[in-house]
């Protein structure tokens, strides 16, 4: 059983969440990241990247361990009205 089944993982509406799973430097370790991404207002869409969860798995011990992100904050993206230098 992983992190996001002991969280709740089966939530009602599962789009927009996002999961990255990256090997450590060594292979005992495997680290997880559960992200979530919402719109924020009534014109806005998918503008918002909420942090739910950062694991950490050790695969000799099979033991989850779990990063602390109480002071991390959702990073929200803007529009823009062009990609480029000139004026």
């Amino acid at each position: 059983m992983g992190p996001g089944a002991s969280r709740g993982g089966n939530r009602d509406d599962p789009e927009g969440d996002i999961f990255v799973e990256t090997e450590g430097v060594g292979s005992k370790y495997v680290y997880r990241m559960d992200l979530s991404m919402r719109s924020a207002g009534k014109s806005a869409r998918n503008n918002k990247l909420t942090w739910r969860g950062f694991y950490s798995y050790n695969k000799l011990t099979d033991d989850w361990g779990e990063f602390g992100l109480k002071n991390d904050k959702p990073f929200f993206f803007s529009r823009v009205k062009s990609y480029g230098f000139g004026g």
